[in-house]
């Protein structure tokens, strides 16, 4: 949200594809385990949608200070 200067980055990283996000003032990258092999991913409405190359869909909760997967 550019209004509040709410930014978020997603990284698809090595080794093995895996996931790492930062918000905005952050220090460092967080990262998402336990998954691997992701593809693509999306973010809307704090959540973050990663397709892994079989196929799955994750969703992770980035709306609170604790990540949660769906």
């Amino acid at each position: 949200d550019t209004s509040t200067e709410n930014y978020l980055v997603v990284l698809i990283h090595n080794p093995r594809w895996q996931l790492s996000f930062a918000r905005v003032g952050d220090d460092k990258w967080t990262w998402l385990p336990p998954h691997t092999h992701y593809a693509d991913c999306i973010y809307k409405d704090g959540i973050l949608y990663a397709v892994n190359k079989v196929g799955e869909i994750h969703a992770f909760d980035l709306s609170g200070p604790v990540v949660t997967m769906k």
